[in-house]
């Protein structure tokens, strides 16, 4: 294993990190600046900068394709960037709070966005600097939208929020189905999962009893996953009320009343703040665990195993490094020093593992740690 520390400059403060989906480019994120890294050169080359003013919280995402990523500057700005010339193409303003959450279109001609002040936002890329196309899909006044999920082809959304002192409003929704459980009290807080449209419009609402950190689809829709800050995963059947590949048409009315949960544990306590499923639908990922599904609970679009996937990387709580792989197999390789391990501060995502064989995190000293595990 190859650790390579690739900026140290303390009078810099890293506020993110965020690595390509090829594994080749990781985003590092200054209080005054940005710069992209070649991680594929030993050791990793600076092959962009740029100023970038932005506070502490702030966060940044990738295109599907690694072309385009997202920074947020102060004011709550969304600047999109192209990654091989270093431009900016895109500057969004509407949010009056912290940014939560950016994912572009698998098609890279629209983002979405959610904030702490209770919206989510589409934004149309394309544009000159001087323009501003946005679309309000959604407003939820005094809610925190804490995490957005697209799906693949862009028609469905699922976003998880929380509201102090009083449960979300659901009067004026019509929903398909309804909640599993009433609204819970987590200390001054009320957390709702809500499952959109394309336009935005609510058509499935549930109430959960812990502050939610992540959203995930499967690749075909037919389940998607809800991490939470305590280490569960949830696992929700959606065959009822959004129809399949072949019927493209308006949501259909469940035969059942309520959407189907199941729990699963993430191996930890400690907030869940990337979920997703394998790439052939077999497991649940996290930042901490592998989770294999019965066959009945995985996707039921299902990938043909391949030997060029590369394995999955997970972190556990006692610092040892994980492979998994899509034949169940896990080794644990590796124990992590302290200094190389994600920080504590779980609003920032530190701990990104692209799809090959590098993680990149963001120390809790500020600094930006990267694992080459292509040996392993």
């Amino acid at each position: 294993m190859r650790a390579e520390k690739i900026v140290e400059d303390s009078r810099k403060r890293l506020v993110a990190v965020a690595v390509s989906p090829i594994g080749t480019l990781v985003l590092a994120v200054y209080e005054d600046q940005w710069q992209l890294w070649d991680v594929s050169n030993t050791p990793p080359e600076c092959t962009r900068t740029a100023k970038h003013s932005t506070l502490d919280g702030s966060i940044a995402a990738w295109s599907s394709t690694g072309n385009l990523f997202a920074c947020v500057e102060e004011g709550h700005v969304i600047t999109v960037w192209e990654s091989q010339t270093g431009n900016r193409i895109a500057a969004f303003a509407g949010h009056s709070d912290k940014v939560s959450a950016m994912v572009f279109t698998a098609d890279e001609h629209l983002l979405l966005s959610a904030s702490w002040d209770g919206s989510i936002y589409r934004w149309n890329i394309h544009q000159t600097l001087q323009e501003t196309f946005s679309e309000v899909l959604f407003q939820a006044d005094g809610d925190d939208i804490d995490a957005l999920a697209v799906s693949s082809d862009g028609r469905w959304m699922l976003s998880g929020s929380s509201r102090r002192d009083s449960p979300p409003d659901t009067s004026s929704a019509s929903l398909l189905a309804r909640p599993s459980r009433q609204p819970v009290k987590y200390y001054d807080w009320y957390s709702a999962l809500r499952l959109h449209d394309a336009t935005g419009h609510v058509i499935w609402f549930d109430n959960h009893p812990r502050l939610i950190t992540s959203t995930a689809f499967a690749e075909d829709c037919s389940y998607a996953l809800m991490g939470d800050n305590e280490g569960v995963v949830s696992l929700y059947g959606l065959t009822q009320i959004i129809p399949s590949d072949s019927d493209k048409s308006a949501p259909r009315s469940p035969r059942f009343l309520v959407v189907p949960e199941h729990q699963l544990s993430s191996g930890s306590s400690r907030p869940v703040w990337h979920v997703s499923f394998s790439s052939d639908g077999h497991a649940i990922v996290t930042e901490r665990s592998y989770t294999p599904l019965p066959f009945g609970l995985q996707p039921l679009t299902r990938c043909i195993m391949s030997s060029s996937r590369p394995p999955v990387y997970f972190l556990d709580d006692d610092g040892w490094l994980w492979r998994a792989n899509e034949k169940l197999n896990h080794r644990r390789i590796r124990w992590l020093p302290p200094t190389f391990r994600p920080g504590p501060r779980g609003i920032v995502r530190t701990w990104s593992s692209p799809h090959g064989h590098g993680i990149a995190c963001r120390t809790s000293d500020d600094r930006v740690v990267i694992l080459d595990m292509s040996g392993y």
